[in-house]
């Protein structure tokens, strides 16, 4: 009776292909060492092949953690060389029966319909080196060998665009996975550097908002002067109108009138306004003054304080009386002017008292 192959160097078993088998306790004890001599075998002579552990659900059985060779092959198709992928199920009664093995499409790959050897629905392989198992002589490693033989003839597989799947095509796959990652990850800088621009525009149109409405509140001050200033031309037009009207009633008085008669205030209203405006620039342009000295430390604070105080006393009983002058006479109308006729003599002028305006 022939004896299962041996190698004839003896292999170094690696530690992962023991956990498997430990993790597995599937297999009987005298079959263990014949297992693992046919996975290490199997590996090192096709390394796209790693042994694993996993779950076995048989047809109507109980689930069985079985180890299995899980990778590619490599075939040779009308001169160009392709990987298939596969999944070989090493089962607990191992080497005294074949294993189950099937064909892992990728979801870039379809199966080749009426494959021979190969079912097109679940993936299935059945091959006459499996259905003619031999205990002591068949390995995982023929049976790779034989799979190989007969996917070179006809791969089980195709990729969706009807060519088998190459290495090449499986690396153009794995650089578009590398590629999708990283477009990705810079989208993802571009979509967050867009919503920091985002909010920085935000921020400028809240920025230009708010100017807006100063620019607005400006505009409408603008518009408020103009039009006082527009009241203003009218009142000054119908004061015209009134002034020359009176001197075409009175045209002696207009031929014979002198420059003092024009120019020096001939009521006492007239007079005292007239003084009270002058004093109020006066003070005002005194007050420019100080401020320029103090700003060039020509005198003293103390100085500065006690003249100022003075002078904004002075300058608050001017304006006083002239607000006082001008709430006597109302509003500012042309009639005021006929209210109060220019005297052909000159009256008795009284003041208004400061007392009168003493806090």
């Amino acid at each position: 009776m022939p004896s299962p192959p041996q190698a004839p160097v003896p292999l170094q078993i690696p530690e992962h292909v023991r956990a498997c088998i430990r993790q597995s306790r599937a297999y009987q004890p005298q079959n263990e060492p014949r297992v693992i001599h046919d996975l290490i075998e199997c590996c090192t002579r096709y390394p796209t092949l790693h042994a694993i552990i996993s779950n076995f659900r048989p047809l109507g059985g109980t689930p069985q953690r079985l180890v299995a060779l899980r990778g590619t092959i490599p075939i040779v198709y009308k001169s160009s060389s392709y990987k298939i992928p596969v999944h070989i199920w090493v089962m607990s009664f191992h080497p005294q029966g074949p294993p189950l093995i099937y064909v892992v499409p990728t979801r870039s790959m379809v199966f080749r319909a009426n494959h021979p050897h190969v079912n097109h629905t679940n993936g299935f392989v059945h091959l006459p080196y499996l259905s003619q198992w031999d205990p002591l002589t068949s390995t995982l490693q023929a049976c790779v060998h034989a799979m190989i033989q007969v996917f070179s003839v006809k791969p089980p597989v195709y990729s969706r665009d009807n060519r088998p799947v190459s290495n090449c095509e499986a690396e153009k796959l794995k650089l578009l996975r590398n590629l999708s990652a990283r477009l990705a990850i810079a989208l993802g800088h571009r979509r967050r550097s867009a919503e920091k621009e985002v909010k920085r525009l935000d921020a400028h149109m809240v920025k230009i908002a708010a100017e807006d409405d100063t620019h607005q509140a400006v505009a409408r001050q603008r518009s408020k002067e103009y039009n006082g200033l527009t009241q203003a031309r009218d009142v000054l037009k119908a004061e015209q109108t009134v002034l020359k009207d009176w001197l075409s009633q009175h045209p002696s008085q207009a031929q014979n009138a002198s420059i003092d008669d024009i120019t020096i205030p001939r009521t006492m209203l007239s007079q005292q306004s007239t003084e009270a405006t002058t004093k109020d620039a006066a003070i005002t342009d005194a007050l420019d003054q100080m401020d320029e000295a103090i700003d060039r430390g020509v005198i003293e604070t103390e100085t500065y304080m006690r003249e100022v105080r003075k002078l904004a006393r002075l300058q608050f009983f001017h304006r006083a009386t002239l607000r006082k002058i001008q709430l006597h006479l109302g509003s500012a109308e042309p009639q005021r002017l006929r209210d109060y006729p220019i005297p052909t003599t000159s009256p008795k002028l009284h003041r208004v008292p400061h007392a009168a305006f003493q806090l």
